[in-house]
Parts: C-alpha cells; sequence; structure tokens
C-alpha cells in the first residue's frame, strides 16, 4: 500500500516538474510570443487609456528580450513614446527572487514627447 502511495507521488511530481518544463520551453516559441504579446498590448491599452503597439517582441534563450516598432500613443492620437528597436538581457537568478537585472539594454530610434499639465515641464 505504501509504495503504491509513493509511486502516485512520484508520477505526480514528475508531471508537474513536465508541466513546468513545457510551458517554459513555449514561451521561446514565436506564435506563442505573438499570442502574449496580443494579450499584453491589450490589457496594458484598455486598463491605461493609451494606444499601445508593437510589431515584434522576441525573447530568446537565456532571457534576451527584443522589442520592435514600439509605439505609445494618447487618446487624442499625440505620440507619447516610439522606439525601433529596444534589446534587453535578464539575469536569470535574481528573477527568482522577484528582482529585476538587466545585464544590457540597448535602445535605438527613440521619440519621446511628455508634457506635465501640472508642473509646466515639457520633455520632447
Amino acid at each position: 500500500m505504501g509504495k503504491k502511495i509513493f509511486k502516485y507521488l512520484l508520477w505526480i511530481l514528475f508531471a508537474i516538474i513536465g508541466l513546468a518544463a513545457i510551458i517554459f520551453i513555449a514561451l521561446y516559441i514565436p506564435p506563442v510570443q505573438d499570442f502574449i504579446k496580443t494579450k499584453a498590448v491589450s490589457y496594458v491599452s484598455s486598463n491605461l487609456g493609451i494606444r499601445l503597439s508593437v510589431e515584434r517582441l522576441r525573447l530568446k534563450f537565456h532571457l534576451k528580450l527584443a522589442i520592435n516598432n514600439t509605439t505609445i500613443l494618447t487618446t487624442d492620437s499625440d505620440t507619447l513614446f516610439h522606439c525601433n528597436t529596444l534589446e534587453a538581457n535578464v539575469a536569470f537568478i535574481p528573477l527568482l527572487r522577484q528582482d529585476v537585472v538587466l545585464r544590457s539594454f540597448h535602445a535605438n530610434g527613440i521619440i519621446l514627447d511628455y508634457v506635465d499639465d501640472t508642473t509646466g515641464m515639457v520633455l520632447t
């Protein structure tokens, strides 16, 4: 009886580890990345009241994130932010402790336009 329980617990443990591995591997498949990008963009756009568009998002092995042609527009169609290429290399171990440590960060073709009505600050 004890042997059967141990056998079932071992199968459950292997199933959980296998499922976690499948999810981790699936994050590196481009169609899965496109699906996640679409859901994230619609969530951010609806909750922040902005129009966000991301042409391409790719996660490469060992947490190298590349985002291409990102644009943030206000509801009045004013461009707040545009970036042609944004690349970040994230350290894995600190991420397990819920800390984000960037090993490298590169951004090309940035356009930033911000006006604060309360202080009158203009950032262009």
